[in-house]
């Protein structure tokens, strides 16, 4: 005999010879996460992110259960992602993640930041993975300079909705939800003189790229990577406010050194 929980061994007072029997207890998908490689990064990382989540057969409970023919996983992409790209969509039967014995590679269009999955086939009135299977989708994305810096940091959602069987579209108050947040940093330094008075004029050399113009908004330059190219300079003079600001690094130790003084005063003697 087969249920919705898996073969077990029952009573059933009837002729017919398969029956599947939907469990008195409420079915929903559950168990929706999702994690990035990592969390603290600059612009210009490349970011995987993984989504999984457990699978139902059967949305409801009982009599009123209804079989699910398709989920739907979108994702916010905000902005501060680019160039997103679905590197796989896995369905694991045995709902484990732990064996690939018989986990299956799905392949499903990414279409206005939403994946659908067949979990039914009508022609044949069967379900395409068992219930209770894992799904686990892996996308990587580029982190964009519209990130946020510091702060509540970047965060997109993630959702997955489902399709019944008669209904032509997922019901969008049949949801689970998570999200995800990762954060980048700005570099701030200021040249002073003994007195506390800002000094423009001054040369920093930092260990990495920015792009040459200065933010038009605030004045801050851009973090562009650790090689060199077309736009860019790892050489910054400091303005009247004696203030050079760096968006979009993460955390670590910079050494950043003045090649240059203003006129008038003597190079600094150590980087700093």
């Amino acid at each position: 005999m087969t249920t919705t929980q898996g073969d077990q061994v029952i009573s059933v007072d009837s002729t017919m010879p398969n029956v599947t029997i939907v469990d008195k207890n409420s079915s929903t998908p559950e168990g929706l996460s999702k994690t990035a490689s990592s969390n603290d990064v600059s612009i210009g990382d490349t970011v995987t992110y993984t989504v999984s989540f457990k699978t139902s057969n059967y949305y409801g409970a009982g009599t009123e259960a209804k079989e699910i023919v398709s989920y739907t996983i979108e994702d916010t992409l905000p902005e501060f992602l680019s160039n997103v790209t679905v590197t796989s969509i896995i369905v694991d039967n045995d709902g484990d993640k732990t064996t690939t014995n018989d986990q299956k590679t799905v392949t499903a269009p990414f279409t206005n930041k939403k994946i659908v999955i067949d979990w039914y086939d009508e022609d044949t009135s069967k379900f395409l993975y068992n219930n209770g299977a894992t799904v686990t989708i892996t996308y990587t994305a580029v982190v964009t300079d519209k990130a946020t810096i510091d702060g509540e940091g970047n965060t997109n959602n993630v959702t997955v909705t489902w399709t019944t069987k008669g209904s032509a579209e997922p019901d969008p108050n049949n949801k689970i939800d998570t999200k995800e947040t990762i954060f980048t940093y700005a570099i701030a330094l200021k040249k002073v003189n003994n007195k506390g008075v800002a000094l423009p004029g001054a040369v920093f050399e930092f260990p990495f790229y920015v792009k040459s113009t200065a933010d038009a908004t605030d004045g801050a330059y851009i973090y562009a990577g650790t090689d060199p190219g077309t736009g860019l300079t790892n050489r910054i003079t400091t303005p009247d406010s004696g203030v050079i600001v760096v968006k979009g690094v993460k955390t670590g130790n910079y050494v950043i050194t003045e090649v240059k003084a203003p006129d008038g005063y003597n190079k600094l003697t150590d980087p700093v």
